[in-house]
């Protein structure tokens, strides 16, 4: 790899290697969306609805789609932008705020949007 190349006195594990089967985030029955909400709590624009979604630690995903079809709000929820009508987030084991206001300094630092 290009990173071997630079520091070849170094032998790097591949990142599957680092750390088996650790989980890193976990989303469960994420509902989010846009526009006033209903009786329930619910948008009236719901542009992801019921998502799961788990991601080990050392693995890189991409998140593939048409237009308009969630991925930006995905990552608005996951960074604490939008805040999901419904589900769970959990990152590193601790349950993770929808909001930012709910969000530690720590989780802040470790979980960041690079918008395009």
């Amino acid at each position: 790899s290009l990173l071997a190349a630079a520091r070849p006195d170094k032998v790097l594990k591949p990142a599957s290697e680092v750390v088996k089967d650790s989980t890193l985030l976990t989303i469960r029955g994420l509902t989010a969306g846009y526009g006033k909400k209903n009786l329930q709590g619910m948008p009236m624009i719901r542009v992801l609805e019921d998502i799961d979604l788990t991601i080990r630690r050392g693995q890189a995903i991409g998140v593939i789609g048409e237009s308009g079809s969630g991925k930006s709000t995905l990552a608005r929820v996951v960074a604490g932008l939008l805040d999901p009508a419904h589900g769970s987030l959990t990152f590193d084991g601790a349950d993770l705020s929808g909001t930012l206001a709910g969000r530690t300094e720590e989780q802040f630092r470790r979980i960041q949007m690079v918008f395009q």
